[in-house]
């Protein structure tokens, strides 16, 4: 069974895809005090969550690529991480400080910001500079996929296995 790793190609394709329903959306970011949240409004739940699943694969592509630096590489959750991505490769007109509290905190917002159009947009230029790896293993794949269901599939094959061979052995 190969599975195969997506390209930026094929992320660059889903952002698309999501663009002409995210085209009035919103990205927020609000931070200080050690907090950072991020929000997308402006948009239904479903268009939400497929843009919120697709960013984090994004993201977590970011670091397959190790592009570590200080603001994508740290560890934060993949999707911040691409929203972070988005940031620094935007135009910094277009963030405009919406309110400032007495906290420090702050609230941001993308005026211009075509989120899914931008992503889509770093995603090819991403191809071009710096691929993702593809491994020709699919347990490899498998891995980077959802690392912790895989190591526990393994781990209770490989009881399972045991088991059985000290049972046939008796």
């Amino acid at each position: 069974m190969r599975l195969k790793v997506k390209s930026w190609l094929d992320y660059k394709t889903e952002f698309a895809e999501l663009a002409p329903q995210l085209r009035e959306a919103k990205l927020e970011l609000q931070f200080g005090e050690g907090a950072e949240n991020w929000s997308l409004y402006g948009v239904s739940d479903v268009i939400q969550k497929q843009f919120m699943q697709l960013s984090a694969q994004a993201g977590k592509a970011l670091v397959d690529i190790h592009l570590k630096d200080h603001e994508t590489g740290s560890a934060v959750e993949p999707e911040i991480r691409w929203f972070r991505f988005l940031r620094e490769r935007s135009n910094p007109s277009d963030i405009k400080p919406v309110v400032f509290d007495s906290e420090g905190i702050a609230l941001f917002e993308w005026s211009n910001l075509d989120a899914a159009r931008l992503s889509a947009s770093l995603c090819v230029d991403l191809q071009r500079i710096s691929p993702i790896p593809q491994s020709p293993n699919w347990l490899i794949n498998k891995y980077k996929q959802d690392p912790i269901g895989t190591i526990l599939k393994t781990l209770c094959v490989a009881v399972l296995t045991l088991i059985f061979l000290r049972l046939s052995l008796r």
